[in-house]
Order: C-alpha cells, then sequence, then structure tokens
C-alpha cells in the first residue's frame, strides 16, 4: 500500500477583544504547540521582503504528567553566588524584538541583546533577586543553563513585562 503525507499552513483569523500595542501579525498554533520547522522558512519567503519577521521560541519542560523545571546556578566574576532558581519555561527573543514590540522599555538594567548569535540572557527582575544578582552585575553575572553558561546583558521588570499583552492578547 502507499501513503502520501503532507504538510500544509492554513489560516485563521480570530477577533481579539483589546487593542494590539504594535502593528504585526502572530503566527503561532492554536494550542501552543510547535510549529513545523519549515514555517518560519516559508514565513522568510513569503513575508521577509516586505516585512520585519522576528522569531520567538518557546522552551518548556514537559515530563507526561508531571511538572518539570530548568535548575540553573548563578555566578558574579566567576564565583558561584549560594541561591540556584527553578525555571519551567524559557523564553527565546532576537536581537530585533525590540523594534516590534517596544519589549526594550521594561528593561530595567543593561541592555537588550546585540546579536542573535551571542551566549546571553536577560532576567526578569524576580528571578534575578532569586539568585542574587541586581543591576550593578549585569554584564559581570553568568548563569549555567542546561550546560552552558549565559552572560546576563540585562535585567527586565516582570511585573510590567506580565501586563504587556501580545497581538492575540496573551503574556508573553
Amino acid at each position: 500500500s502507499l501513503t502520501s503525507v503532507q504538510t500544509s499552513i492554513s489560516y485563521f483569523k480570530l477577533p481579539i477583544d483589546s487593542t494590539p500595542e504594535y502593528e504585526g501579525m502572530l503566527i503561532r498554533d492554536r494550542s501552543w504547540r510547535p510549529l513545523d520547522e519549515p514555517v518560519h522558512d516559508y514565513v522568510l519567503s513569503e513575508f521577509g521582503g516586505r516585512a520585519t519577521v522576528v522569531p520567538r521560541v518557546w522552551l518548556t519542560t514537559r515530563v507526561l504528567g508531571k511538572l518539570a523545571f530548568y535548575d540553573f546556578p548563578a555566578y558574579i566574576d566567576g564565583v558561584e553566588t549560594a541561591q540556584h532558581s527553578y525555571v519551567h519555561c524559557l523564553l527565546g527573543m532576537s536581537a530585533t524584538e525590540p523594534g516590534i514590540t517596544g519589549i526594550g522599555r521594561y528593561l530595567t538594567a543593561g541592555a537588550w541583546f546585540e546579536s542573535d548569535r551571542e551566549a546571553s540572557c536577560i532576567l526578569p527582575y524576580d528571578l534575578a533577586s532569586i539568585v542574587g544578582i541586581d543591576a550593578s552585575h549585569v554584564g559581570r553575572a553568568e548563569i549555567e543553563l542546561m550546560g552552558r553558561k549565559l552572560k546576563v546583558v540585562g535585567i527586565i521588570d516582570s511585573d510590567r513585562l506580565n501586563v504587556f499583552r501580545d497581538l492575540d492578547g496573551e503574556r508573553l
């Protein structure tokens, strides 16, 4: 027997009862499942010449039937702090994100990413304080996540960021 499998993209318009914070188009799965790998390439080829394409990545720790966490230690000037913290989800953003959403206005210390390839992170204020990192440590502090050290280049205001709503009415 023969079987043919074909991947396709479907477009849905969903009305949202909120005023958008920026002009654009958000592409995501309605159930927050991962998109197929070719979607980014398709969006770039279709819209790249007419619009700025800004990808995001959400990485969650899912263990069947359980809630799992990423454990990470923090370092200041190469010395491990006494506190560790745990996160359930990571949000990956590009260097061009502030030009679209204006998210850079929520930074309380440091700066946004200079490049998409740098080994760095921006920590929410509440998480940074748990691991002993404050504004004076930005640029000198690191966290270790999944075996890789990331330099802390900024701290973002968690409360103000949680008020921000994306085009779909959801928090980032």
